[in-house]
């Protein structure tokens, strides 16, 4: 779903309305900071607010999970997020995900192990 507005265009004289698709850019990605890094911003302040069901897990252990991949003994790409962490965090990390609402595929920046040692400081 995507709400839909009509706009008139800054032009000269009398233009009609058009209509426009409108979106805050959170179909495809919450946060800006890839933005950010791919300006190069030295320093980056992120508030996030992840809603009801996408809290970070207090049953899982990241810090654990953290050691486990450091040591070889687990594999970050077999991990399922879901439910786990906010998705506007493990998307930036290669979680990657499109369900036909959500365009979330494109967005890593991150090595997936490194999500862990995020996780485990939250």
């Amino acid at each position: 779903w995507a709400p839909k507005y009509k706009y008139w265009p800054i032009g000269q004289g009398e233009v009609p309305a058009r209509s426009y698709v409108m979106g805050d850019g959170g179909f495809i990605e919450d946060t800006g900071l890839p933005q950010m890094l791919q300006r190069k911003v030295k320093k980056v302040m992120l508030f996030l607010f992840s809603g009801p069901g996408s809290q970070i897990s207090n049953t899982l252990d990241f810090c654990d999970l953290d050691q486990q991949i450091k040591q070889g003994k687990f594999d970050p790409t077999s991990f399922k997020p879901s439910g786990k962490l906010a998705d506007s965090i493990y998307v930036l990390f290669g979680f990657g995900y499109d369900d036909g609402k959500w365009h979330k595929s494109h967005n890593a920046v991150f090595k997936q192990g490194d999500m862990f040692s995020l996780a485990c400081g939250l």
